[in-house]
């Protein structure tokens, strides 16, 4: 019986030891695209939302890269952001993004409460495009990047 608690034991102690190192990778991940200056992907960088309108909490940060198929590769990144003063960031966002190149590919849909925009842009690697999808809900914005390959089609 005493072996029998031993093992349970340190099966318990490794899975805490896990839950915390699990748990502070995520943390410094949060802490680390709260000051991010660009969303990066390779030769191509856009300004990130902190970069405009300051540090903001993130929520959520996610990238994935599908392997190579006929069609190429897809790259994503998704980020979450808690604001306060969303009508300001979205704005001063928007803006910052117009001089920086980007172009709107699908209209602005919703209000100052809820809705989304999605902006383009020509990568530096040919052939290649980025889209960014930019949506708000009550005081949270995801910014969803999609780098493959394509054209640009301004709205």
């Amino acid at each position: 019986m005493k072996k029998f608690l031993k093992i349970l034991l340190i099966i318990v102690l490794a899975l805490v030891i896990l839950v915390g190192v699990i748990i502070f990778v995520a943390n410094n991940a949060l802490r680390s695209a709260a000051k991010l200056e660009a969303y990066d992907f390779g030769s191509d960088k856009i300004p990130s939302l902190t970069s405009i309108v300051g540090e903001r909490k993130v929520t959520g940060v996610s990238t994935s890269a599908s392997a190579s198929t006929s069609a190429g590769s897809v790259q994503q990144k998704h980020y979450a952001y808690e604001t306060q003063t969303l009508g300001d960031d979205f704005t001063a966002y928007h803006n910052a993004l117009h001089e920086a190149g980007l172009l709107v590919t699908v209209s602005k849909e919703g209000d100052d409460l809820i809705g989304s925009i999605q902006y383009g842009y020509d990568s530096a690697d040919e052939g290649k495009i980025i889209l960014m999808d930019v949506s708000w809900d009550n005081g949270k914005i995801a910014v969803d990047l999609t780098k493959s390959e394509g054209t640009i089609t301004p709205y």
